[in-house]
Formats: structure tokens, C-alpha cells, sequence
């Protein structure tokens, strides 16, 4: 690659050429990595002609940064000092922000994602659709959605062919909640999903976390996100009224736990099987 120098009579700014130099993924370096390439793009900042986009985790790259800074050190308040440097660090690094915005209507992004180019019918489509457009129950991440979208496709081949009972579309939609509760767990808290899996009652634990609040150790670190309306009781409930949207411990799937009324602990189980679709 040939770096144009601006100052080169040969060129003028009219017909100057412009390297951009794009560097992805750097929140997923060790921290040691992401601080020597910060370190070495530094030398080439301000060069003519010469630009550089970072995509990364703004978060994740702060405390990769804040790690290295604090090394060694083991006193609180020297770990805080360097949290702050770093976040000053890459602030002086990054002269244009642009912060990704989160989905605003993921449920409809997950049916979106499961029409295009899968074999799931329109009237499963269309239950998804129902359950997920009734009330906040996803994470607003399109990486996360496309994920989950392609386990629920292929679990939706499990979907009763005839749902029983004479409101067809009741039934289904019950149904549809199941799986998707089992594929949500499955994808983004992987660890509760495989003691579930091996333990039917734990869905007791979940469904009463989900109503009334942490009491079990197995769900400690999750954060529980209120409905609308709920905010009164929030404090009292132990729900997050304004949970994180990047965050990885909110589990936005409670709703879909409280609307499920008299589940037996078994009519999870075609969805938590271990076999192929």
C-alpha cells in the first residue's frame, strides 16, 4: 500500500489520493493486542490523505486499554484512575464518533429475518409475529437477532403440525411462546439452558424469578427488565426499568415467561432436546 503524502508537490488536495485503512473487531483482541495497535496507529494519524476507521466495542476497548494502564496494580482506587484514563486515551484517539443506534422494533427484525429464505410457514410467521410485537421480550441487537432468528427457524420444524384445541391460533401462539423462550435461553445464557435441560423443575425457578423477583442463585447476575407500567414496582420487584441495551445479563425474555399461565414442566421438552431439526 502506498501512502500519499499531502505535502507532495505532485499532488494537490484537487486529485490528492485517499487511503482508508478500516480495523474491525478490535474489542475482541487480548488487551495487551488492542493497546499495541492503538499504540502503533498512533504514529500514523496525522498523516495527509491517510484515514482511519476503528469498529469496535467502545466499552470492551476502554477496559481492554484500562487493563493494560492498571497492570499490576491491585489498590481500588489506582483501578478507577486507570478506567478513566483509558476512556480519556481513546476519546483523543477518536475525533468522529458514530454510535451504532439500537433496533427499535426487533420483533419485527426477528420475523424479517426468519421470512427471508427459510421454510417456516406464514401462519407460524405470523404467531412469532403476534408474540413478539405484544410487548418488549427481545434484545435490541441485530447481530443477537439474526443469531436467534436462525435457531428459532429451525426449531419451528417441532411446532405441533395441528395445534390441539379449537382456538387454533391460542394454541399456537402458546406454542410459539415455548420455543421461543427455550431458543432465547439457549442462545444468550447457555449455561442456565444446559441445567434446565437436565432438570425439567427449574422452569419453577425461572418463572418465578420472572414474577416476583430474584431467589435463586442460579439466576444471580441477570437483570430483569420492567414493562411499561411496571416502573412503579420496580424496586420492589428487583426489575431494571432502564436496562442496558448492549448489555449480555438482561434478560428480556421475562414478559414472554409471564404470559405463559399453568405450563407442566414437560411441554418444554420437544424444544429442549438435543437432536438435530
Amino acid at each position: 500500500l502506498l501512502l500519499q503524502d499531502g505535502d507532495d508537490e505532485a499532488h494537490t488536495e484537487s486529485n490528492a489520493s485517499r487511503l482508508v485503512v478500516f480495523v474491525d473487531d478490535l474489542d475482541r483482541c487480548e488487551p495487551e493486542a488492542a493497546y499495541r495497535l492503538l499504540e502503533g496507529l498512533k504514529v500514523y494519524l496525522t498523516l495527509n490523505n491517510c484515514v482511519f476507521v476503528l469498529g469496535l466495542n467502545q466499552r470492551a476497548v476502554e477496559g481492554a486499554i484500562a487493563s493494560r494502564l492498571a497492570a499490576g496494580q491491585t489498590d481500588e482506587n489506582a483501578r478507577q484512575d486507570a478506567q478513566v484514563r483509558a476512556a480519556s486515551y481513546l476519546e483523543k484517539i477518536c475525533q468522529n464518533v458514530w454510535h451504532l443506534p439500537s433496533v427499535q422494533a426487533p420483533g419485527q427484525v426477528l420475523c424479517d429475518f426468519i421470512a427471508e429464505g427459510s421454510t417456516v410457514s406464514h401462519q407460524q410467521i405470523g404467531w412469532l409475529r403476534e408474540v413478539v410485537e405484544a410487548r418488549p421480550c427481545l434484545p435490541p441487537n441485530p447481530r443477537k437477532l439474526k443469531g436467534l432468528a436462525n435457531l428459532v427457524a429451525r426449531l419451528c420444524s417441532r411446532l405441533p403440525s395441528d395445534p390441539s384445541g379449537g382456538e387454533e391460533g391460542r394454541q399456537g401462539r402458546t406454542e410459539m411462546r415455548k420455543l421461543l423462550l427455550v431458543a432465547y435461553v439457549h442462545q444468550f445464557h447457555h449455561d442456565l439452558y444446559v441445567r434446565w435441560q437436565a432438570n425439567s423443575s427449574l422452569y419453577e425457578v425461572i418463572e418465578a424469578w420472572c414474577r416476583r423477583g430474584p431467589q435463586d442463585s442460579v439466576l444471580e447476575g441477570l437483570l430483569l427488565p420492567a414493562e411499561r407500567g411496571d416502573a412503579g414496582d420496580s424496586e420492589e420487584l428487583g426489575l431494571t426499568t432502564f436496562p442496558d441495551p448492549t448489555a449480555a445479563n438482561v434478560f428480556w425474555i421475562g414478559s414472554i415467561v409471564r404470559d405463559l399461565e399453568q405450563v407442566p414442566l414437560d411441554a418444554f421438552a420437544p424444544y429442549l432436546e438435543t437432536k438435530l431439526p
